[in-house]
């Protein structure tokens, strides 16, 4: 038994060393990113002076290159940080139906193409207690994916209370849809469905991986249910009241 015990000591050792060193390499490599990016914004808002339409188009691209680099930089450290269940996660009140008017309108811009509503249903809490954030971002990035994968037609997004000490958040999209085995490997690191790929062939496949992390440690469930060429559903079952001690 205390050998069991030791190894899983030095298990829990070196995971938590891997992740203070990525923390500190993404720190490093965060600094003089930020700073491209800022001097790229001062160069397109003609700080340096008048550019010309080429050399707009070049920053324009440094500008999403880089923007794009930061969001996989925080994913990867997300999903790292959550598969070793070393993610520091609030546990506040929170409005369900509050949260999700917010990532509905920060997604407003990236609707224009189609309708997206919330469907409030019958019996919805009228508070849960987790990482409002953390649940902030789990809700706009699903999202964005499904508005990705959407070109017409209305993405729903519905909250309901579960039996018991549960709640559930359903989002519904008609886009690209899924096959049986994508739908198998969705949430592993890396993985996109071929449909998905030619509709954003920038993505890098963590988003999906990293979100499945942070909900298995809010004490959460997700699922993925998907038809080719008919759409996605994706439903999120959380506890009430997240767990002090998840995983």
């Amino acid at each position: 038994m205390s050998g069991h015990k030791e190894s899983d000591s030095l298990e829990g050792h070196f995971q938590a060393s891997q992740i203070a060193f990525l923390r500190q390499m993404a720190h490093e490599m965060r600094s003089p990113l930020n700073s491209v990016i800022a001097t790229t914004d001062m160069l397109l808002g003609g700080a340096y002076g008048e550019i010309l339409p080429r050399q707009r188009i070049a920053s324009e691209r440094i500008m999403r290159n880089g923007e794009r680099l930061l969001r996989l930089m925080d994913n990867a450290m997300t999903f790292i940080r959550a598969s070793a269940n070393g993610l520091l996660l609030k546990n506040t009140q929170i409005n369900p139906v509050d949260l999700l008017q917010h990532c509905l309108d920060q997604q407003l811009a990236a609707a224009s193409k189609t309708t997206l509503c919330t469907v409030i249903q019958r019996g919805p809490p009228s508070a849960v207690w987790g990482d409002p954030d953390y649940l902030g971002w789990i809700v706009t990035g699903l999202l964005s994916n499904a508005l990705i994968a959407s070109d017409q037609g209305e993405t729903q997004l519905s909250l309901q209370a579960d039996s018991g000490d549960r709640w559930i958040i359903v989002l519904t999209d008609p886009g690209v849809g899924m096959t049986p085995e994508e739908v198998s490997q969705v949430g592993e690191p890396f993985f996109r469905g071929r449909a998905f790929r030619r509709l954003h062939p920038r993505g890098c496949g963590l988003t999906a991986a990293a979100i499945k992390q942070v909900i298995r440690m809010m004490g959460g469930i997700i699922r993925w249910e998907s038809t080719p060429d008919q759409g996605t559903t994706v439903t999120l079952n959380l506890p009430l009241v997240m767990p002090e001690y998840p995983g």
